[in-house]
Parts: C-alpha cells; structure tokens; sequence
C-alpha cells in the first residue's frame, strides 16, 4: 500500500509544517487501524509487515532559486528537469563553452560533465542522459525562467531529489513480523535492498537483473 499524504504535505507546505505532523498523525492512526483489525482475527504477530519511504523531503524557498538560463545568455540548450537535478543539452559544438561558464558561476550548485558525474549517482551510463547535469545544493532550486514565475505564483515548501548523502534525504524502515529480529536496530540500509528482502521472506526468486542486494540487509531477519 502507499500512502501519499506525506509527500503531498512536505511539498505544499513543508518538512517542518504543522500540516506534516498531521498528515503523520493520519497515517498514523492508518496503521494503528491494520494492527488492530490484525490482532482481531489474530494475525498480528503471523504477519510481517514493513514500513518504508522512498525518499526524505528538506525545506525550499522562492528565494533560494538559481535562475541556469541566466547564467548562459545567447546560448541555444535543452533543459531538462529542474529543482534538485537540471540536465543541460547545448549544441555539440558548445559544450565546452557552456559547462566552462557554469563552472565560473558554480554558487549553490555543482556543473558535471555526464561522464563525470559521482560514481555513487549511477547516473552517467545511460544514453539518455544530457551532457551537462546541474545539481543543486541542499535547499536550492536549479530552474529555467518560467519555473521561477511559477515557483512565485505557486511557491513550494518542501522538495526531495538532492544527494542521497544529505541526512534530509534519508527515509525510514521499520520491520515487524515472525520474519523479523524483535527489538533490533540497525544503521543505514539502502532502500533498493527491500526487493530481495521481500522475494526472501516470499520465498521468490528475485529478478536477477537488479541492483539491490540481499547480503546488505538479510542480517535483520530471524536465523529461523
């Protein structure tokens, strides 16, 4: 199941909105719900159930905006993306030109040539991927001038998407169930390690075509 009062919240009004709490208190209430509809037909502790988020959410503001096409005036580029990631095409010819005038004007955000990018981003491989990345920093907005006339009229407050370093960008995992060590806390787990989690405790075999890994994260299972 998946329950997006959270993101809808942190986006219109912030990670740290009175209106945030409520919509944790919600699902709050949600889960306390299934768990009591659990123990009725008494299934609560037969049942394994696991509680993620794709992904945190940190405060933006109107005022913290890089304006990109400003910084590369009489340039032709194809944009896409905007907010924490800005893909950059200029023509073949101008790569250079543009990436050298980003990189003179780098303040609240990182220029990468796509075959430069941080190994830990995986993002430098695919085809698709324009030549120029733009990443901004925690709590920046890297945007195209119609972006920001719109960011004005209709301001968010919360946004997700920077690097995955970045505490604010780190989710939750909690885990209960027969499969589950009791009273166990773990450090950080990688979020793309919950699919073989749950082809082991299915007893699936997982797609071999995967990233995620079952030897990162199987230590929170009972030895049982």
């Amino acid at each position: 199941m998946y329950f997006e009062a959270t993101d809808n919240a942190g986006h219109k009004f912030g990670p740290d909105s009175p209106e945030i709490n409520l919509a944790i208190a919600r699902l709050d209430s949600t889960l306390g719900l299934l768990f009591e509809k659990l123990k009725a037909i008494n299934m609560l502790d037969s049942v394994n159930i696991i509680l993620v988020s794709d992904h945190g959410m940190t405060s933006v503001s109107k005022d913290r905006v890089i304006n990109i096409e400003e910084l590369l005036p009489g340039y032709e580029c194809k944009y896409l993306n905007s907010g924490p990631v800005m893909m950059i095409q200029p023509k073949k010819d101008e790569v250079e030109k543009v990436y050298n005038l980003l990189k003179e004007n780098e303040h609240h955000f990182k220029v990468y040539k796509r075959k430069e990018m941080p190994a830990y981003y995986h993002f430098s491989d695919n085809y698709l991927i324009y030549d120029l990345i733009v990443v901004a920093d925690l709590g920046w907005s890297a945007l195209k001038t119609k972006d920001i006339k719109r960011m004005k009229r209709k301001p968010i407050k919360g946004n997700h998407g920077y690097d995955n370093h970045q505490t604010d960008m780190q989710g939750i995992f909690f885990a209960m169930g027969p499969a589950i060590k009791k009273h166990y806390s773990t450090g950080t787990l990688n979020c793309i390690d919950v699919y073989p989690l749950l082809c082991k405790i299915f007893n699936i075999i997982p797609n071999s075509n995967i990233d995620g890994k079952l030897d990162r994260i199987e230590f929170i299972l009972n030895e049982n």
